[in-house]
């Protein structure tokens, strides 16, 4: 079973990924912060990680430079509001999709992300 950690501090779009990513072969982690991810990452070592930019206790690009520091390997995902491009850090980040309510991107970045060897 596959494991995807979903960072955002709104909690709409945390039942929003339970409910569109959750299946018989994947299980979803949910985290409100980026705090909460980082401690996710070490206690269930997920496959893959989404992270938002923009949350509270632990920004997401902190939440990466963490996640990466300990699992270099790991797919991040970041979920941002605007161009991540904007943010002038795309550090170590495997992808980036801006956020939309059509999440197409969003489950095709995932889709390349868990299928890669």
């Amino acid at each position: 079973m596959k494991k995807i950690l979903f960072a955002d501090d709104e909690e709409a779009l945390r039942i929003l990924y339970r409910e569109e990513f959750q299946a018989p072969d994947i299980q979803v982690l949910l985290a409100r912060n980026g705090q909460e991810a980082c401690d996710l990452c070490e206690r269930e070592q997920p496959d893959l990680v989404v992270l938002d930019v923009r949350m509270p206790v632990l920004d997401g690009l902190e939440a990466l430079r963490r996640i990466k520091a300990a699992r270099r390997e790991l797919p991040v995902i970041m979920c941002t509001a605007r161009d991540a491009a904007e943010d002038g850090s795309n550090l170590d980040w495997d992808d980036y999709v801006v956020k939309s309510p059509d999440l197409h991107r969003l489950k095709a970045a995932i889709r390349r992300r868990l299928l890669e060897p």
